[in-house]
């Protein structure tokens, strides 16, 4: 309803404004998202507000007064299109206050309870859902809170450290990102495309930073290249963090290399997997990484070398439901092929 909401807000002050809805990730070829919409780059021209929310097409400038605009020609001579990343348009634009993240998060609570689930790892620290969390007094689930890599030093201030809390209710980890995702053909490829959005030297470094904090790091990687350079990143800063035994994640690990599968096991980097992705994805894996698919989803590979796998839902991204997680992965498919 918020989104809604926010849309609204920007129509009525801009009734010119066109609104779009797609994946998001920084770091879009914008060129080639425009050609697949049919739209013509008319170049750098007055500003105006058309936003894109969750960035069908977006800038990956960070000055917002100079930005790319398309002639769309389906609306006519003269409109344009203002390409604007979701985050922006969330940041600037979405209203949500405290009581009704808690409401909402209270209604969830419902639902995880109704579905068998007893514990989550929450990646909504950016919002600042510790403080929500505290104020449902009713819990009935076990929360793993984590935080955003960049406030590592005002935890470190706190001198809050991983664990910190009650028994269901704890700071958890560190969350950064290696790259984007398969369905915005973001994720880093050995192959040479993609998105970087933390380098192998940059999350070695946060890694260090984290250890000396007391915090694991769970990083996403999608793509074969981003999994080998998180593995490299823990891997070179291993002496640091076993000792203390500070559990590394990667999360998702959607396309490995097959000399990396071994590698989660050898290193101590627990595998933070989807089993539903491998039958959600499938069409959209065949489609981007043709010819890769047989290292996507490695999940019993994973397992076999002896490599702590750990499923989870990815909600809201997929349902919070275990027993369809269970089915995904015994079955490996949730329609009628194989």
């Amino acid at each position: 309803p918020e989104l809604l909401r926010a849309y609204a807000r920007v129509r009525d002050r801009h009734p010119a404004t066109l609104l779009l809805v797609g994946p998001t990730s920084p770091g879009f070829d914008l060129d080639r998202r425009i050609q697949r919409l049919g739209l013509a780059n008319e170049g750098l021209v007055r500003e105006s507000w058309v936003v894109s929310l969750h960035g069908l097409v977006q800038t990956t400038l960070d000055n917002e007064d100079v930005v790319p605009y398309f002639l769309l020609p389906s609306l006519g001579s003269g409109s344009t299109l203002r390409a604007y990343p979701s985050w922006r348009f969330r940041d600037r634009h979405i209203e949500i206050s405290a009581a009704e993240y808690v409401e909402g998060m209270r209604a969830g609570l419902r639902v995880a309870a109704s579905r068998g689930v007893t514990a989550v790892h929450d990646k909504d620290g950016w919002i600042g859902a510790l403080r929500f969390w505290q104020d449902l007094s009713d819990l009935t689930l076990r929360v793993w809170q984590s935080f955003p890599a960049d406030q590592l030093d005002q935890l470190a201030e706190l001198g809050m450290r991983s664990g910190f809390g009650s028994s269901m209710l704890r700071a958890g980890y560190l969350k950064a990102f290696m790259d984007g995702t398969l369905g915005s053909e973001t994720a880093r490829l050995l192959d040479g495309s993609g998105v970087e959005i933390t380098s192998r030297a940059e999350l070695a470094e946060i890694v260090r930073r984290g250890a000396a904090a007391g915090w694991p790091v769970a990083v996403h990687a999608i793509g074969d290249r981003a999994n080998r350079e998180a593995l490299d990143a823990f891997g070179e800063t291993r002496e640091l963090w076993a000792p203390l035994g500070l559990r590394q994640r990667i999360e998702h690990a959607q396309l490995l290399a097959p000399e990396d599968v071994g590698r989660f096991a050898e290193l101590g980097v627990a595998a933070s997997v989807q089993f539903s992705h491998a039958p959600s994805d499938r069409d959209l894996a065949d489609r981007f990484w043709a010819g890769k698919t047989d290292g996507a989803y490695a999940y019993r590979s994973l397992w076999d070398s002896g490599a702590v796998v750990a499923n989870g839902s990815d909600a809201p991204i997929e349902e919070l439901d275990p027993l369809a997680g269970i089915v995904a992965g015994v079955l490996r498919t949730m329609d009628e092929r194989p």
